[in-house]
C-alpha cells in the first residue's frame, strides 16, 4: 500500500470506514515474487515509494517485505565479507 492511499482515509473517520472502502483493486495491487531479487525489489520499491511490499506466492500472501529489512541484509552480507576478506 502506498503513503498515499493510508492517508486517504482522515484519522476521525477510521472507526467508520471499511476496509473494503479503501482498499486497492487487486490488478493494481504491487507485489513481489518469492524468486525475485533483492535488489530489484529494493529498486522497485524505491521507485514507487513503498516502504514494504506484500510477497504473493500461488495466489496468496506468503510474506512481506520491507525496504528496511533488504537494506539490513545487504549491510549484514557486506560485513561478513568484509570479515571474511581479512
Amino acid at each position: 500500500m502506498t503513503a498515499e492511499a493510508m492517508h486517504s482515509v482522515p484519522q476521525q473517520d477510521w472507526d467508520v470506514t471499511s476496509v473494503q472502502a479503501v482498499m486497492l483493486p487487486k490488478d493494481k495491487l504491487l507485489w513481489a515474487a518469492p524468486e525475485e531479487s533483492a535488489l530489484s525489489l529494493l529498486d522497485r520499491m524505491r521507485n514507487v515509494g513503498m516502504q514494504q511490499m506484500p510477497v504473493i506466492a500461488g495466489g496468496s500472501v506468503v510474506g512481506i517485505v520491507t525496504r528496511d529489512s533488504i537494506l539490513q541484509v545487504l549491510q549484514a552480507r557486506g560485513e561478513i565479507g568484509s570479515l571474511a576478506g581479512r
